[in-house]
């Protein structure tokens, strides 16, 4: 009986032991499979980050619905495994599987996702200049009048200001080209207006008129004039002592005996200053202790003298750098916020390209590098040139101001002459050319001596029309612009043009924000005498609002005279 019970307790251990598997399971950590090491996706897409992704924990249990995204930058939302990025830019995505009976058995898997730039974008907006019609403010201020009253006689057209009488008076101011003025207390004037006519015309007054206001008191008249086909410039220079908004400028044409001519205005100047200052920078001996001008050759071969108040400069042996055959004047105090005007007269007896630079010493140093005037012009062989330079001083930079004319490096020996040179300093000085573009707000242009060029619109044709009769040096000093074009945050543009001209012509075009130089756009382009279209494109989507302008530069490209057209102008926002 006792053999049975044990074995009986015997086989109940045995069984026990089968029962709990007969030692301790050892569990291991999940298995993530399927995901690759890296992705990309393009700006607004999304990515399913578990899409082929499976999880197995031990024994081949699946836990693929248990794993757990997260995402570093966590700026991104993620549903169901399927990741959206809210921005361009690197993102660490990472899984992780835990093990459902052991919390302390995880297993993480990681893919680096890159989100690009959406680049794709489309047309929300366009602008476009066609140039078929005038601006409304063509006129410029000017009015026609007829026996005293204001008639619409009055247009423009290739960039000249037309005047076609509709009736023709018996005396000169029966018609009349009439314009208003407002002059400054303490200033003296220069007006001169540019005009010719179809015919010749006789007893032409230009008046300007109103020192007492609303009566006839002329500042200052010329009668009995005689306008003739050929463009000729009448000039007033007077003093104002009273600030005056009523006074008129009157061209006075009537009296001609009939209707049929027409008279045609290029050009109205308006120069203003108060209270000139002349300094006249004479040549004697071209020492400092004499006139204060001192010569300097440091290489190569040359010599300067004075004859007849000039300097000549005589370059033998022009194998030099630009500035080792020098003609400077010994420094000058210049007076605080003033306007000053400097001219110079030269010639040359050859072609040259020189260099004249004006500065304070303050200007030139605590890591400044700036300068009043600088300019590298060029002189074609036996030219004279008067060249003249406004600038503005300030409250700092006025002691031991120099300048200088740098002379070396050129292609043949010449000989320079140097005369009148003069510094006019004034309280206020201003200059302002009206001429009768028809341009659309915005657009303008620039020229630099010796550069020359009118811009205006040709309605007829549907042209913007550059005509230039000098190109300069530099490639902006023959500048046509279109400014304050405000490019919108998180938009591209194109711009678009079609040109010709009337010869082939090289030019640089940019897209530039105002106030600084950090071009969107910057390339060289080429017109020819067939009309093409030009398209470029900024690279990247605005950050931010900015304001813009066009640059269409032609000055060093090109010699000679050329007519240039632009047919139209299209800018298009993309976003």
């Amino acid at each position: 009986m006792k053999k049975i019970v044990i074995s009986m307790f015997m086989m109940a251990i045995a069984l026990l032991l089968v029962a709990c598997g007969g030692t301790d399971e050892v569990r291991t950590k999940p298995v993530i499979t399927g995901l690759n090491q890296t992705a990309e996706i393009t700006e607004g897409e999304s990515i399913n980050v578990l899409e082929g992704v499976t999880a197995k924990a031990h024994g081949d249990e699946d836990i693929t619905d248990s794993i757990v995204v997260t995402v570093d930058p966590a700026t991104v939302t993620i549903v169901d495994g399927v990741v959206t990025p809210q921005a361009p830019g690197s993102y660490l995505v990472t899984l992780t599987a835990t093990d459902p009976k052991d919390a302390t058995l995880k297993t993480t898997a990681t893919l680096f996702l890159d989100v690009l730039e959406n680049t794709v974008v489309s047309e929300i907006g366009r602008a476009t200049y066609d140039f078929n019609s005038i601006a409304e403010t063509a006129l410029m201020g000017f009015v026609s009048k007829e026996a005293g009253q204001v008639v619409e006689a009055l247009n423009v057209l290739n960039g000249e200001l037309i005047y076609t009488p509709i009736t023709s008076g018996n005396g000169d101011g029966d018609n009349q080209i009439f314009k208003s003025l407002n002059l400054s207390a303490g200033t003296t004037y220069t007006i001169s207006l540019k005009a010719k006519a179809t015919r010749t015309l006789t007893g032409v007054a230009f008046v300007i008129n109103g020192k007492t206001p609303g009566e006839w008191d002329p500042y200052a008249g010329m009668w009995g004039q005689e306008v003739t086909t050929e463009y000729k410039t009448f000039t007033h220079t007077f003093a104002v002592e009273t600030d005056n908004e009523a006074a008129e400028l009157m061209f006075n044409v009537g009296g001609q005996g009939g209707a049929d001519y027409s008279v045609y205005v290029s050009e109205l100047k308006i120069v203003a200053n108060s209270n000139p200052q002349t300094e006249t920078l004479a040549f004697t001996d071209i020492t400092s202790a004499g006139d204060g001008w001192v010569y300097v050759n440091e290489a190569g071969q040359s010599s300067a003298s004075v004859v007849e108040g000039k300097a000549v400069i005589n370059i033998t042996d022009p194998v030099a750098g630009i500035w080792e055959q020098k003609l400077f004047h010994e420094p000058i105090q210049l007076a605080a916020n003033k306007v000053y005007k400097l001219s110079y007269t030269i010639h040359a007896t050859e072609d040259i390209r020189y260099e004249y630079i004006a500065r304070t010493k303050s200007q030139q140093t605590d890591g400044r590098d700036e300068n009043y005037i600088w300019s590298g012009p060029t002189l074609p062989k036996n030219e004279t040139r008067t060249v003249t330079h406004t600038f503005t001083t300030n409250e700092t930079d006025i002691n031991e101001f120099d300048m200088f004319f740098q002379f070396g490096g050129q292609t043949l020996p010449t000989v320079i002459t140097i005369s009148d040179v003069t510094l006019v300093s004034y309280d206020g000085f201003s200059e302002e050319v009206t001429r009768f573009t028809g341009l659309p707000e915005g657009f303008a242009s620039f020229e630099n001596a010796p550069a020359a060029a009118t811009l205006y619109v040709d309605a007829s044709a549907g042209n913007l029309v550059y005509d230039v009769s000098v190109f300069g040096d530099v490639d902006w000093y023959n500048k046509v612009f279109l400014e304050d074009i405000v490019f919108n945050d998180g938009s591209k543009y194109r711009i678009e043009f079609v040109a010709h001209a009337s010869k082939t012509i090289s030019g640089f075009f940019a897209v530039n924000p105002v106030g600084q130089w950090n071009p969107k756009v910057a390339t060289m382009f080429e017109i020819t005498t067939t009309a093409q279209t030009f398209s470029y494109e900024t690279e990247n989507l605005q950050s931010f609002d900015e304001t813009m302008e066009i640059l269409f530069q032609f000055g060093s490209f090109n010699t000679g005279e050329a007519t240039i057209y632009i047919d139209s102008i299209t800018i298009i926002e993309l976003a």
